[in-house]
């Protein structure tokens, strides 16, 4: 002990400075075990990914898909999730079922998945009544998705769903979610209520700041709106029938110049706006609106089927495409069809990621305004030739979008090229419209996307 005094004696003093330093980096060393230990932790949960509905026999069927999200930041090991079915549920029975006439099974299948997944069933998991487990022996990294599972639900029109799930991981015990469905006239709507973490806010927070990107095909910041409606009304050549179109212009705004895909849906009353009185429902589709886009949601010329535009209806007489044809053979017959046709509609929206093909361009094209076609029209239609670079054969998807002198888009009509390597492929896109609102296209402007979600 005194050897130790008189060497502690012969050390000079420690500086102020010195001292100064270290009482500020001890803090710094307790933020950042904080943040280590208690902030950069996983946060699992369950999203519904792409999904297709359907109207049958006055319910509303879909297929669903359900992928798995870490939105935390950090790793998760060891992964964990756990359900069960109610009686509603994918109609599963932990047997395979027979297709139905699409062939498409309705119990819940695992999905193909890069992820390397463990359950008691290893193909068909939705046993009835049953709790399932589904383990994962990859890790999942920070704002990772992938594909889990997928079923087929069919469901009463206008009722509300829940399916309770749990997640847990090595970082984090078990947290429960719910994912709920209303079922519509021909569609299914989900909401997340996500498991919650007490470190959430503060890791969403710290994502802000670092700028985190959004998943591919996810909804962004942006925003679409109706900006006006109206129901035009004309009527039917060679009858005394009248012809009712709704149409909405929607306005799309945003702070950067990503590309999406707007979904305008127009739900048809026949009288005042409740369940009971609809009638059909109306949905378009324009794709690859950018900032400050204003779109016309124009209908297709008659025999003129095209993706952009479907009509769903359980009433016979309104079973075909638009226009809405009212017709006294009707049972009772309005006296008023315009002023009694009430229309409710609803925009969404996705943003997509795809990024611009490389060494893929279009090297020549021309707007063509045909004097007459077989029918007596005048179809405007877009030519032109796209080029590829690229030693391997590609796929593209060239998007016209056809707009007025005052930048206003009437449609967006597709077509898929493809190229073989280091050659180029001719395209046409016809617009498809009426000659009425033909005539008022001045421009196309082409778009070129290797997917169209």
């Amino acid at each position: 002990m005194m050897i130790t005094a008189v060497l502690l004696q012969l050390l000079p003093p420690v500086p102020n400075a010195v001292k100064w330093v270290g009482a500020l980096l001890a803090p710094l060393a307790a933020v950042i075990a904080a943040y280590k230990f208690l902030i950069q932790r996983p946060q699992l949960r369950l999203i519904t990914g792409d999904k297709t509905d359907r109207m049958i026999d006055n319910q509303v069927r879909s297929v669903m898909r359900f992928n798995i999200l870490n939105s935390g930041l950090g790793l998760a090991e060891n992964a964990y999730v756990q359900f069960a079915l109610d009686d509603w549920n994918f109609r599963g029975t932990g047997e395979k079922e027979p297709a139905d006439d699409e062939g498409t099974n309705t119990g819940i299948q695992l999905s193909e998945s890069i992820l390397e997944t463990r359950h008691n069933d290893t193909y068909y998991i939705g046993t009835r009544g049953e709790v399932d487990q589904i383990f994962i022996d990859d890790v999942l990294h920070m704002e990772s998705e992938f594909q889990l599972f997928w079923g087929t639900v069919t469901l009463e029109r206008f009722q509300t769903y829940t399916f309770e799930y749990s997640v847990a991981c090595r970082t984090h015990g078990m947290k429960s979610g719910r994912i709920t469905f209303h079922s519509g006239y021909d569609d299914i709507t989900v909401t997340h209520t996500p498991p919650k973490f007490w470190w959430g806010p503060i890791a969403k927070a710290i994502k802000r700041l670092r700028g985190a990107k959004l998943p591919l095909n996810v909804k962004s910041e942006q925003d679409v709106w109706i900006e006006s409606e109206d129901i035009e009304e004309e009527s039917a050549p060679n009858s005394s029938n009248i012809i009712l179109r709704p149409v909405a212009t929607v306005r799309a705004s945003s702070t950067d110049s990503k590309l999406m895909t707007v979904i305008a849906k127009a739900t048809l009353y026949m009288g005042e706006k409740i369940n009971e009185n609809i009638v059909g429902t109306i949905t378009h589709t324009a794709q690859s609106l950018q900032w400050d886009e204003t779109w016309e949601t124009r209908y297709p010329a008659q025999n003129r089927r095209r993706a952009t535009t479907h009509w769903e209806s359980d009433i016979e007489r309104f079973s075909l495409d638009p226009p809405i044809e009212w017709s006294s053979d009707l049972e009772p017959y309005p006296s008023e069809p315009k002023e009694q046709l009430h229309v409710e509609w609803s925009v969404d929206h996705l943003v997509s990621q795809d990024k611009d093909p490389r060494g893929l361009e279009i090297s020549e094209s021309e707007l063509i305004n045909v004097d007459t076609d077989e029918e007596g029209q005048s179809p405007i239609r877009i030519e032109g030739v796209v080029e590829n670079e690229n030693v391997r054969d590609e796929s593209i998807f060239v998007i016209a979008k056809f707009c007025t002198g005052e930048d206003l888009v009437l449609t967006t009509n597709h077509n898929r090229v493809q190229i073989d390597g280091g050659n180029t492929a001719d395209f046409r896109i016809r617009a498809g419209l009426s000659p009425e609102q033909e005539s008022r296209i001045r421009d196309c402007d082409l778009v070129t996307r290797r997917d169209l979600g």
